[in-house]
């Protein structure tokens, strides 16, 4: 059977399998299906960080683990490996197929169209146009329900003209039994967690890229971990009990002392004011925390507090 023959296994739950791979045989010192070759022989089609590995005996669909041959590796960050050398007797090993299984997020569910007219068209390009930036460039699977019932259209008896995570989902009036209309369709995508982890990276940069010209704005902070966007103002941030996230608050004060001092910056042709920890602030340190913010030969220093003092009203030394 040729490389990529095999059905493949549908997303369930959080992985999603990748197709069947099969680069090399069990001639010369045994069968090497190496996860780094099979990279570069295959560019984009395996994931950064496999969370499994399946082996099956070619044509036979055996699995490799039933086999009783001894693997020198068989790992699914690593690939797999049979020696002729480690079997019973000095004979060769079978030739096997591997393939991965890949993290996934879910997307939201759409419904963007419905039975009216020729049929339900969820096409994944109209999809990507109408909500930019929320489905990856590569879906590895679709899911489809019947609007309201949840029912999945697989077991409607439906007949569908497009099927596809790649191109989306149709469902035609003119294909049906005796004339019937379709039924409404949602439908959602599976995508690969790389995805969902740029996607996170970028809304928490867009956070510090925001500027506010006074105290009462309102600050939006992004939380990775429970994706809420609740909006609070400093006075509502000082009426929350001591148990606040104090990273929040920081982003919070970091935010309003960075646009004050790009307005005095503007003014006096000063760098930026950098919020130092308070445990470091030697020159190299913010150099190598603020890189290319400050000039090589600084004339002069100037800081204070963060409630606007300067150093000599402070009174610290």
């Amino acid at each position: 059977m040729e490389d990529g023959e095999y059905s493949i296994k549908p997303a369930s739950g959080q992985v999603y399998w990748t197709k069947w791979y099969n680069r090399d045989s069990p001639g010369g010192t045994g069968d090497w299906e190496i996860l780094n070759h099979l990279r570069k022989e295959n560019p984009g089609e395996i994931c950064e960080n496999p969370q499994n590995i399946e082996v099956v005996a070619t044509g036979t669909l055996t699995s490799a683990l039933s086999t009783g041959e001894i693997f020198s590796l068989y790992s699914p960050t690593e690939g797999f490996v049979c020696r002729n050398k480690d079997q019973k007797g000095g004979g060769p090993c079978r030739d096997y197929t591997v393939r991965f299984a890949c993290p996934i997020y879910w997307t939201k569910w759409y419904n963007r169209d419905s039975p009216g007219g020729t049929g339900d068209w969820e096409i994944l390009n109209h999809l990507r146009k109408e909500n930019p930036g929320e489905i990856c460039e590569n879906p590895q699977n679709i899911e489809v329900v019947a609007t309201g019932t949840l029912t999945p259209a697989l077991n409607t008896g439906e007949i569908f003209f497009l099927y596809s995570p790649t191109e989306g989902f149709v469902c035609r009036n003119k294909d049906q039994k005796c004339g019937g209309s379709c039924r409404d369709y949602t439908v959602r995508f599976a995508c690969p967690s790389e995805d969902a982890a740029a996607q996170v990276e970028a809304e928490a940069a867009q956070v510090e890229d925001m500027e506010y010209d006074s105290e009462s704005d309102k600050v939006s902070i992004a939380d990775s971990q429970t994706s809420r966007g609740d909006l609070y103002t400093l006075e509502e941030k000082s009426k929350m009990p001591l148990s606040i996230d104090l990273s929040d608050l920081q982003v919070n004060l970091q935010i309003q002392l960075n646009q004050q001092m790009k307005k005095i910056a503007g003014q006096t042709g000063l760098t930026e004011m950098i919020l130092m920890d308070l445990e470091s602030g030697t020159l190299s340190e913010l150099r190598n925390e603020h890189p290319g913010e400050i000039c090589p030969k600084p004339s002069d220093i100037e800081y204070e507090t963060l409630s606007g003092l300067t150093a000599d009203e402070a009174g610290d030394v």
